[in-house]
């Protein structure tokens, strides 16, 4: 009986152990008033970047970061939408094509991901101000992950928080 118990004991912990390889996904929606999103184009590339300095815009940043297992090599994996809109408005809807004049643009990141972004050009985005910290946030944008060139959708609805 008491073999039976230890080895019980020894199964239980295993089984806990595995269960705490991995940390859990994390999500952000977060939003940066004064600022503007900057595309740059490398040409020997043929990709652009983006980055974020500072304007006369509000940007916005969904940021997803994939669990990270301890016990795998390289498996990091996220990424980050964002898009801006001028400082003064309140509420806001881009369609398709309007989603350019957003700067809407879609980055993986990674071990085995190029830090590219692309365009998003299909899908909506809409938005409003709830209160200074906070807007209200829809979004079904189709987007093309990096890996097989394959199609996806991001699609939520959530609240937006000032970055501090």
């Amino acid at each position: 009986m008491q073999k039976l118990f230890i080895l019980s004991l020894l199964i239980i912990t295993a089984l806990s152990a595995c269960n705490n390889r991995c940390e859990s996904d994390v999500e952000t929606f977060t939003f940066q008033t004064d600022k503007a999103i900057e595309i740059t184009s490398d040409t020997s590339s043929m990709f652009d970047f983006h980055s974020i300095s500072d304007g006369d815009m509000i940007v916005f940043i969904y940021w997803h970061m994939a669990p990270d297992c301890r016990d795998v090599d390289d498996d990091e994996y996220g990424e980050e939408l964002i898009f801006q809109i001028p400082r003064n408005l309140t509420e806001f809807q881009f369609t398709n094509e309007e989603l350019t004049e957003a700067q809407c643009r879609y980055r993986e990141f990674g071990a085995w991901a190029i830090p590219y972004t692309a365009p998003v050009t299909e899908g909506s985005i809409s938005g409003l101000k709830t209160s200074d910290d906070r807007w209200e946030i829809r979004v079904s944008v189709a987007i093309i992950k990096q890996f097989g060139r394959i199609p996806d959708r991001i699609e939520f609805e959530t609240t937006f928080e000032e970055a501090e």
